[in-house]
């Protein structure tokens, strides 16, 4: 695909969805802002949160954030969470710790962790557990957090719990069973998605990164887009953006002009 982009004179599809180290985050405001709460958790110990619809960069945020911490500083573990149950979830992180548990029951595999945490703490290099897509942490597990982090009343938590998930995460929250969630969360932020400006400035970031220019989309064009991409959501951004160019190769055009980007924005429609 690479010839592909170069007719456009890029080095490659700068609208993909999947993360690279060597791609530079796009500084909006709400990726500053989650990068400030997550960085005052850590800092903290106890739980930190960070909730977004999906496609607006909650996930590439935790994983950025994984990537730019100094492992001289922090033991710093992430997991990406799937539907699974309250055992299995368990078993991930401990195979993120390298703790052999898995055959344990959940209250050997809780110890473990517990133990685990404890022991970074006292050799000066304390655990952070990023658990991404945090929606889907089983309920039983989902009441445990608190619990995990917390060491006892007298000491300060032996750990640090970063969420990255959806609005839901948020109301599981606030109707969960366990009274101490309240009182472990640190900090949180709520994603609001690109402004109509952040829309423009996020495309030529993302264009420039693959060596392209905005010159590539017309002016209407590009004010069109905050529209068609619901209002400011990133994944669907990528997605109209990245069928653009490919309806244009396919029409030999040179420039996304409107008729171009509606006609892709039509055709991602199920």
């Amino acid at each position: 695909m690479t010839d592909f982009w170069s007719n456009y004179g890029m080095n490659r599809n700068p609208f993909r969805n999947t993360f690279f180290d060597s791609d530079t985050p796009f500084q909006s405001t709400d990726y500053k802002k989650a990068q400030y709460v997550l960085k005052f958790t850590a800092e903290n110990t106890g739980i930190g949160c960070v909730f977004g619809d999906i496609g607006t960069g909650v996930s590439y945020t935790a994983y950025r954030f994984k990537k730019e911490l100094k492992p001289t500083s922090f033991t710093v573990k992430y997991v990406k969470v799937f539907h699974i149950s309250p055992r299995d979830f368990y078993k991930e992180v401990c195979r993120s710790l390298d703790l052999s548990l898995s055959e344990k029951s959940r209250q050997s595999m809780i110890t473990g962790i517990q133990e685990r945490a404890t022991q970074l703490k006292e050799q000066g290099h304390p655990l952070i557990l990023i658990l991404d897509n945090a929606q889907n942490i089983p309920d039983l597990a989902f009441n445990d957090l608190p619990c995990l982090v917390s060491e006892d009343y007298n000491r300060a938590n032996r750990m640090t719990v970063l969420l990255c998930g959806t609005k839901d995460l948020k109301y599981r929250m606030a109707s969960s069973s366990n009274p101490n969630w309240e009182q472990e969360i640190v900090t949180h932020y709520t994603f609001e998605r690109l402004s109509r400006q952040e829309t423009v400035s996020y495309v030529e970031h993302r264009l420039k990164s693959a060596g392209g220019n905005l010159d590539l989309i017309s002016p209407d064009s590009v004010n069109a887009l905050y529209s068609l991409c619901r209002e400011g959501y990133c994944k669907d951004i990528n997605n109209i953006m990245a069928e653009a160019f490919l309806v244009a190769f396919m029409n030999k055009r040179n420039v996304i002009d409107l008729d171009i980007l509606v006609a892709a924005a039509e055709h991602r429609k199920l």
